[in-house]
């Protein structure tokens, strides 16, 4: 007896029987298969009998109060809402699926909604206001999706919500498992006092919001919540406070669209707070003294992003690799909390990679290693079939990208992937969407897109194929031009022209080229342009020049790169007119500062806010001399048109 003291008993089979036929689940139907593909034929079998077969997913639990009307947890409805598969609905014990119909209050906050279904409950729950720390409890709902269970416990205490403590929440002992939010806490006679909400991380005190806030809500649809909002290119984040109200009744259809318009609004709303807080530090501004004036190398993209002293930089380290066929690869990185690609299809000219991204992103998956789990199984996926959705972006520094949607039916979430052409390929960026998430991640990767920092590369064949095509190069690379004839490679820009003469080397189709993009300041204002061109004799890269553009650094660039300013300035260190080389003069090289009116002989003028490095390389020479020749030949045919 001393046991059992304090503790409900085994409910009467009565009321068991009132409770489970006035309790339901809240599923949403499964979405169909779009495609998804995978390495090996997929163990379903693995998967519990319930998965492999039920059609829909359960989420939660809802119970009625009048035979048509029900409650269940804010966080339930909206966990379903804009599932693949369709609406969210009830679903009794014999399995029978019934429309949620309309909504007649909901707090996003207190964590409720009251709605009415096409369902008609065969009993309904009586509410009590009244409850007594102590006194036992029953808590009811669909644990892990298995079905509703009745489990005992005491009240424990009362506790003050956490943002404003304008209520408390009724903790209890009865277990609490994934599936029973949103089901009645009932008393000892079987009455409600309360909505089940959640179950606490380590110890059995579990949360439930008193009836009498649902009782008592009005007819309206509130939210007034506060929560974290960052950009992943920052470092700060701010407390977000989200404040609407939508009036209700309202079908379930008109709801969710007015939830989802409201809520992107309020994002936006508040994300643009954010941006206007940290304006004076926001890229270009703060501090990107060093970035604005350096070349990185992302033929693998970068994202920029500000480093833990606020320093902006192109974010990113360590990268994946995984060949592809025809001599290609795809590479992989996070940058910023972002993953970013890079698919070198090769020497695969398939008309369709361009103008179909599944083809895209089948290469992409290769480098991916997205699996999914079948028991203890993992299996690789090799294709999320066809996009839901390709629409085109444009970013502000005029790059064209294509914004595709692809769906992942066995979570019902979404891959939400920006393409960005390159002569080889593409790059870009992908995030994962979960149910309800869609837009506000397709805004973010849109943001995203104004931080990309990427290099191109190509063969000529490659290039003079992409720069043809107005629809695929960004607006940087509109005034780029070269040709080729029995007199050598001849390359126009706004901001820089050379040849290379036979003479210094051959080029053919077989010649690659790298280019280099980086973001500067112009007049003031934030530019991306071509930051360093290296043209290769074959792809081997072991014959090369290079044009790299160096701007006068601001001393908060750092001593590197104004130790490099002043040694273009006075042509020595790595600028000096002598031949340098590796420890068994296998590669040469020389280089030279160069900057707007040079004329080979001449001097650097000290004035100068803006010159290039020009350097001449190979490797396997007869002759030291041989590099002296194609370096003073290449000085010959340079010219700097920016001053």
């Amino acid at each position: 007896m001393a046991c059992g003291a304090g503790h409900a008993a085994t409910p009467a089979p009565d009321l068991q029987s009132r409770v489970r036929a006035a309790t339901f689940e809240v599923v949403v139907p499964k979405p169909a298969d779009t495609g998804v593909t995978y390495e090996r034929t997929p163990p379903l079998e693995l998967l519990p009998y319930t998965e492999r077969n039920d059609k829909f997913w359960p989420v939660g639990t809802a119970f009625a109060i009048a035979p048509d009307t029900f409650v269940s947890a804010g966080h339930v409805l909206q966990a379903a809402l804009e599932g693949m598969g369709g609406a969210p609905r009830l679903r009794d014990a014999s399995g029978q699926t019934y429309a949620i119909e309309s909504l007649l209050k909901y707090s996003m906050h207190k964590d409720f909604v009251v709605f009415k279904a096409a369902a008609r409950a065969p009993q309904t729950l009586e509410t009590h206001t009244s409850t007594q720390l102590d006194e036992p409890i029953f808590a009811v709902g669909n644990a892990l999706g298995e079905g509703v269970v009745i489990r005992d416990g005491l009240l424990t205490s009362m506790t003050p919500e956490d943002q404003d403590g304008r209520w408390k929440w009724l903790r209890y002992s009865a277990a609490t498992s994934p599936g029973n939010s949103g089901g009645p806490l009932l008393n000892a006679a079987g009455q409600v006092i309360g909505v089940v909400i959640g179950k606490s991380p380590n110890e059995n005190l579990n949360y439930a919001l008193p009836i009498e806030h649902v009782l008592s809500a009005g007819s309206e649809a509130g939210i007034d919540v506060r929560v974290p909002l960052r950009v992943p290119v920052l470092r700060d984040s701010i407390v977000s406070r989200y404040t609407l109200a939508i009036p209700l009744p309202l079908t379930l259809a008109e709801f969710e669209r007015q939830f989802r318009e409201r809520q992107i609004a309020l994002y936006r709303a508040e994300r643009d707070r954010l941006l206007r807080e940290h304006a004076d530090e926001l890229f270009p501004r703060g501090k990107a003294e060093k970035l604005l004036v350096s070349v990185e190398n992302a033929y693998c993209p970068l994202v920029i992003a500000q480093a833990e002293d606020r320093t902006w930089e192109a974010d990113g380290t360590g990268r994946d690799s995984a060949d592809l066929p025809d001599n290609g690869h795809v590479c992989t990185r996070m940058s910023a909390g972002v993953n970013v690609f890079n698919i070198d299809r090769g020497s695969s000219a398939d008309p369709k990679f361009y103008a179909d991204r599944r083809v895209a992103m089948d290469l992409m998956m290769k480098g991916l290693n997205l699996t999914r789990q079948f028991g203890s199984e993992e299996v690789k996926m090799t294709s999320l079939g066809n996009p839901v959705s390709d629409v085109e972006h444009r970013d502000r520094y005029g790059r064209t990208w294509r914004l595709a949607v692809f769906a992942l039916p066995y979570l019902d979430a979404h891959v939400v992937v920006l393409f960005l052409p390159t002569p080889d390929g593409y790059a870009g960026a992908l995030l994962y969407a979960a149910r309800g998430n869609l837009e506000v991640t397709i805004d973010q990767l849109r943001f995203v897109s104004d931080y990309f920092y990427v290099s191109y590369t190509g063969t000529l064949p490659q290039w003079q194929a992409f720069l043809a095509r107005a629809d695929l190069r960004p607006a940087a690379l509109a005034s780029v031009k070269f040709s080729r004839d029995s007199t050598g490679l001849h390359f126009h820009s706004r901001r820089i022209d050379f040849d290379v003469p036979p003479a210094l080397f051959e080029v053919s189709d077989k010649s690659t080229m790298d280019v280099k993009m980086s973001y500067a300041l112009e007049a003031g204002a934030p530019t991306w342009d071509i930051g360093a061109i290296y043209l290769n004799q074959d792809e081997n890269e072991k014959t090369y020049v290079a044009f790299v553009r160096q701007a006068k650094p601001a001393e908060g660039a750092g001593k590197e790169l104004n130790d490099r300013w002043a040694e273009m300035l006075d042509s020595k260190g790595a600028f000096s007119p002598e031949r340098g080389h590796d420890n068994d003069y296998k590669k040469l090289w020389r280089r030279a500062a160069v900057g707007a009116g040079y004329r080979p002989g001449g001097s650097v003028d000290r004035n100068a806010s803006l010159l290039y490095e020009v350097m001449s390389v190979t490797q396997d020479a007869r002759l030291p001399r041989r590099i002296d020749d194609m370096q003073d030949l290449l000085l010959e045919n340079v010219r700097v048109k920016e001053h």
